[in-house]
């Protein structure tokens, strides 16, 4: 049962993060930049806020 379960959440966590993986492109898209800028600029500010 453990091992399915954690074939479970190894799942969802691909769908996240494919589902982020796509958002990320349509932002980088509006903006007229690539993924990795978007990313890079996200850390940034992530990194500067707190």
């Amino acid at each position: 049962m453990l091992q399915l379960l954690d074939l479970l959440g190894m799942v969802a966590l691909i769908g996240w993060v494919v589902i982020a993986w796509v958002l990320l492109g349509r932002a980088a898209r509006a903006a007229g930049t690539g993924r990795l800028q978007v990313l890079g600029m996200a850390a940034l500010l992530a990194w500067l806020l707190p």
